[in-house]
């Protein structure tokens, strides 16, 4: 069963360049041992405006939980970039936070405890 992943800034208030987000949907569609779709997630424009701004990341995956090669792309991409994110899944109120440095074990973990739902409370942050 496919399973749908967000992923989007762990703090609200602070956006992901959306150059970077169309960097990571590049890098995760160019690696061929992942097997997922990915689309931007945007947002209206706002007055004055001209273009809807990309805000998240959503990842489509037939195989849950996302594994060790999705693990390590994002992991690589996030510690080059000292961004910080949280992944939700969707239908769940439950997400996980991945924080710089990161490792791909670190990753691995949480984004299986996601795929389970482990008890997790809704936006647990590790």
């Amino acid at each position: 069963m496919a399973e749908t992943y967000t992923i989007e800034p762990a703090d609200e208030g602070v956006p992901i360049d959306p150059e970077l987000l169309h960097e990571l949907r590049e890098l995760l569609r160019k690696d061929k041992d992942l097997n997922i779709g990915v689309r931007l997630k945007e947002r209206p424009p706002a007055p004055g405006e001209q273009g809807a701004l990309p805000v998240a990341l959503e990842i489509v995956s037939a195989a849950t939980p996302l594994g060790t090669a999705f693990a390590g792309v994002l992991i690589a991409w996030m510690n080059n970039r000292n961004v910080r994110i949280k992944i939700r899944r969707k239908g769940d109120d439950y997400s996980v936070q991945l924080n710089v440095p990161g490792n791909v074990k670190d990753a691995e973990r949480l984004i299986e405890t996601l795929g389970k739902g482990n008890g997790l409370k809704p936006d647990h942050g590790a």
